[in-house]
């Protein structure tokens, strides 16, 4: 037998796709930016070349500033960063920004607008447990006195293809009165915050144990400190570790976990037969050369350049099962480095693009530490150990700035620095030399440490901007200052989040934050605060209304996302008549009848002007009907000008899936609510039992779907 049956419109396929929030439009806007590593690329340069909207002219006090924050759970010394594009379950796509913090969680928040969510997160994940005895690390376990806890320090990654965040947190967890430290890697959905890939992983000392070279070094989950941001290379997630406050039995260590499994593939100490060597690198994630290989700067420890590499710039080789020990460099002056706490790594190597080499010398990286020597390095030949000078390497500069707590930034040929207790500086370089001589200063940007570590924004090699974070107010719990410099005269300033008052403030200071420029925002990690900063105009629409389809008595929702400076208003308005209590960024439409179907849009307001959306039009229709007629032929009856799409399903099991049997249009011109008739019969019919339904199909005109 056949069985003829009709589905409801709200029940279809294509009316789920008619109530799902604003479609992420931007209009008249850049292509979005992601950064998905430290400091924007593998090389660290911490450049942003694709900035259209930020320049020299509107980065001032009274066009820019302080747009909206985000309040979190504790202190965010990792530093944000941005996705565009996510398709967020239920809430359409979304352009998102992530935030992890010392207190074990990490926030998704709209990158665009800061009341979207009522000023919540789209998705938060906490990775601890009071009741069941997980909690941060007291600091004062690990025998330091700041941050108050740890908890998540290291800079996550994001591997935009398979919408993966890989972050690793550390906890305190307390069973039958005995405490662990463990470190755990995490892959979080990007869209949801879920767990993937079995994790998290546990990384802990029998686990590091059983992958580790025989005769290592165990590995202390207290004070083996995950400091550096997180590397992602050829479907490897790299982790390094150094110390917190160079206390108990650490080294320095590069784990390599395996990004689909997160299991945990190669392991690297750089100290294994004597002690120290940290990785830490002030928050920055090991560089990365296009054939894969990482570089990481190593602080005090012990070194003899066949195992032990303390105070020395390192190349591991990623390509084998092991991390191999390529090629080094390591100052003549290492043994008196060690002696005085004057670590090398406490920088991180910057690589350089191949238009500053030369032919004898095409790929090179700089690095400086707390010493204030700049070291110019051939990637290729990076010189090993000289006890006598540094002669063997491309260019080393003693004392051309105090020590740096932080790291460098490049553009255009200028590799700018900010040490403590010196101004911003850059320094040109051309053919594989460095300058020694600034050809840039800021005179008034000498603070002492905590020092800053500068980004850049430009549209290509215009309108360049260098940002930076004034954080020596971390000792005394007072506000951070952002400072933006025209990149090219280093005197000039741009604008500083103090000459607006109290309009401004980013939060408290936090040590080696870093501000990230993405898509005409400023992202500033704070004390418990993530900052937003942007241009003072009048709202922009980044998501508008989309048209919809929906049957009598069914609901709606639309919705808009607006970058712009906040406060905003909204007034929703059908057929260009404001709608009462409609003045939300987000219109729910519930029971409709006939009548309210037509045109929809929305006013929104802020201190500086208005924009009104683009109209959304909601049709309102009956639901089709389908009968069996003579002949075994059956009759649509639907709303005119639409097109059903017919779907079969064979035999009495509710399970079964139901298969598109063909298209049928109903005569009729959209957008008239009247129904209209049309007769078929399918096309391939079967003598075993048979239901149809009937499912409307988006109108191709209405490009919102």
């Amino acid at each position: 037998m056949r069985e003829v049956r009709a589905s409801a419109v709200t029940a279809s396929r294509a009316m789920a796709l008619g109530v799902g929030l604003g479609l992420a439009l931007r209009v008249g806007a850049q292509t979005p930016v992601d950064v998905l590593t430290y400091h924007n690329d593998p090389a660290r340069t911490g450049q942003n070349l694709q900035e259209t909207t930020l320049t020299l002219a509107n980065v001032n006090t009274n066009t820019f500033g302080r747009l909206f924050s985000y309040p979190v759970d504790g202190y965010v010394y990792a530093q944000p960063l941005c996705l565009s594009g996510v398709p967020v379950p239920g809430q359409g796509v979304r352009d998102l920004v992530f935030v992890a913090t010392e207190h074990d969680s990490v926030y998704a928040f709209d990158a665009d607008d800061g009341q979207r969510d009522g000023g919540g997160p789209v998705w938060q994940d906490s990775f601890i447990n009071p009741a069941a005895g997980i909690t941060s690390v007291p600091v004062a376990d690990a025998g330091i006195t700041e941050p108050v806890e740890l908890g998540i320090t290291g800079t996550p990654v994001i591997d935009a293809a398979s919408g993966t965040l890989y972050v690793v947190t550390h906890t305190k967890e307390v069973v039958a009165g005995q405490a662990t430290y463990p470190h755990r890697l995490h892959a979080l959905d990007v869209a949801t915050g879920a767990e993937k890939f079995g994790g998290p992983m546990l990384i802990n000392d029998v686990s590091v144990a059983q992958v580790a070279p025989p005769g290592s070094p165990a590995f202390d989950p207290l004070f083996d400190f995950q400091r550096p941001g997180l590397a992602l290379v050829g479907g490897q997630v790299y982790v390094a570790f150094a110390s917190a406050g160079d206390l108990g039995a650490y080294h320095g260590w590069v784990l390599g976990f395996d990004a689909h499994t997160l299991q945990l593939a190669r392991v690297f100490n750089d100290t294994p037969t004597g002690q120290e060597g940290g990785i830490w690198m002030s928050g920055g994630a090991p560089s990365v050369d296009a054939q894969g290989n990482l570089y990481v700067m190593t602080g005090n420890g012990s070194f003899d350049g066949t195992q032990d590499f303390g105070d020395s710039f390192i190349k591991l080789g990623t390509t084998g099962t092991d991390l191999a020990v390529l090629d080094y460099f390591t100052p003549y002056d290492q043994a008196t480095l060690d002696g005085e706490d004057g670590d090398l790594g406490s920088g991180l190597p910057m690589l350089l693009p191949d238009e500053v080499g030369s032919t004898l010398h095409p790929h090179l990286l700089v690095g400086c530490g707390k010493e204030g020597t700049l070291y110019l390095v051939d990637r290729d030949n990076m010189g090993h150990f000289n006890p006598t000078d540094d002669s063997q390497i491309v260019q080393s500069l003693p004392d051309v700035m105090h020590g740096v707590w932080g790291n460098p930034a490049y553009f255009n040929g200028w590799i700018y620095y900010q040490a403590a207790g010196d101004p911003l500086e850059a320094f040109a370089i051309t053919n594989a030399s460095i300058d020694p001589t600034p050809v840039s200063v800021n005179t008034n940007s000498v603070w002492g440490y905590p020092n800053g570590t500068p980004s850049i924004s430009a549209n290509g090699t215009a309108n360049a901007i260098v940002w930076l974070l004034q954080t020596d107010t971390f000792y005394k719990q007072a506000q951070a200052i952002l400072h933006a410099y025209n990149a090219t005269n280093l005197q000039e300033e741009l604008y500083n989040s103090a000459q607006a008052g109290d309009r401004d403030q980013p939060g408290l200071a936090q040590k080696f934050s870093i501000p990230v420029v993405a898509n005409g925002k400023v992202y500033v990690p704070g004390g418990s605060l993530l900052t937003v900063y942007g241009t003072l105009t009048e709202p922009s629409f980044v998501a508008q209304p989309r048209d919809q389809v929906v049957a009598v008595g069914g609901t709606v929702t639309l919705a808009v996302g607006v970058s712009g400076a906040p406060p905003f208003t909204y007034q929703w308005q059908f057929a260009g008549a404001d709608l009462p209590e409609a003045t939300n960024a987000t219109l729910v439409l519930t029971n409709l009848t006939l009548d309210q179907a037509g045109i929809y849009s929305v006013q929104v307001d802020n201190p500086y002007g208005g924009a009104l959306s683009g109209a959304a039009q909601v049709l309102v229709v009956q639901p089709p009907t389908l009968a069996m007629g003579p002949d075994q032929r059956m009759v649509l009856t639907g709303p005119g000008g639409f097109t059903c799409q017919i779907e079969s399903r064979d035999g009495w099991g509710a399970g079964t899936d139901w298969a598109p049997l063909l298209q049928v249009t109903v005569p009729g011109e959209i957008p008239s609510p009247d129904n209209g008739q049309v007769t078929f019969s399918d096309p391939a019919p079967t003598p075993a039992v048979r239901f149809y339904r009937a499912v409307v199909l988006p109108p191709a005109p209405m490009s919102g779907f």
